[in-house]
């Protein structure tokens, strides 16, 4: 996991944020085939043309956008480079499934026109300008109990991996607040922090047996608007990608989450 630090943005604590530069990877999506051969290729060139708009037009709703069959169609014409890498670079190859059946991580760069024509076709724009950071102060409560979700708590290693791949996924910068140190042992408290321009991301994530997953409720404050909105028997992942789509989809004037 790659991680940075925002020094200048720091007034009253440390800051770790995830994600890198939104701007560098804004037209190249990765997706899991199957192999390296044209078997899967042409499905993963389109998998990840439409992962590429999403993150450019900040618009979620655009995975399920019916819209974008012929655009998909045409997505090998605005390939630019493509790579594979190895999933399973640690185990050797020894049988079939190690070997023409083994998944990589297939990465496709797509020209920046391809992308907006794609676009335009559905009434869609890229987001374009400086994005703001995503500040979050996320109380998670499962079995083992209720922490503070910050940068450096031991107990959120696995929700932060999770955060962090959302951050990377739609070219939006995570930021966790610091671990207060002073805060009595049966609160929970995040240390102060301060991030110029940044939004922020409240609520609670909290495990659910009758839900069989995770209840994600989040709540961003934008221009003086609240805006609230909750998933219910998700995945870790999937939670965290709800909450930082849906603030996405807000920040960039596609409307609510949902």
């Amino acid at each position: 996991m790659r991680v940075a630090f925002i020094a200048a943005c720091v007034a009253l604590g440390p800051i770790t944020a995830w994600a890198d530069d939104p701007g560098s990877g804004l037209y190249q999506g990765t997706v899991i085939v199957t192999g390296t051969d044209m078997r899967s290729r042409p499905d993963g060139i389109r998998a990840a043309f439409r992962a590429v708009l999403v993150k450019a037009s900040g618009d979620p709703s655009l995975l399920s956008d019916n819209r974008l069959g012929r655009a998909e169609d045409d997505a090998a014409a605005g390939v630019q480079d493509f790579f594979y890498e190895d999933r399973m670079s640690q185990i050797p190859v020894h049988d079939e499934q190690g070997s023409r059946d083994r998944p990589y991580d297939l990465t496709v760069r797509f020209a920046p026109d391809a992308v907006a024509s794609a676009l335009a076709e559905t009434g869609r724009k890229i987001w374009s300008g400086d994005r703001p950071s995503l500040l979050f102060r996320i109380v998670v409560r499962d079995r083992g109990g209720d922490y503070a979700l910050t940068a450096d708590g031991h107990a959120s290693e696995r929700a932060r991996e999770a955060l962090a791949d959302a951050g990377r996924r739609f070219a939006m910068r995570i930021v966790l607040p610091p671990t207060l140190d002073d805060a009595k042992p049966d609160a929970i408290a995040f240390g102060p922090v301060l991030v110029p321009g940044a939004a922020g991301i409240g609520g609670e994530l909290a495990w659910s047996d009758r839900a069989h997953g995770w209840v994600g409720a989040w709540e961003l404050t934008d221009a003086g608007a609240v805006h609230r909105w909750r998933i219910e028997g998700a995945s870790l992942d999937e939670a965290f990608r709800d909450a930082v789509g849906g603030a996405m989809k807000i920040l960039s004037g596609n409307g609510e989450p949902g």
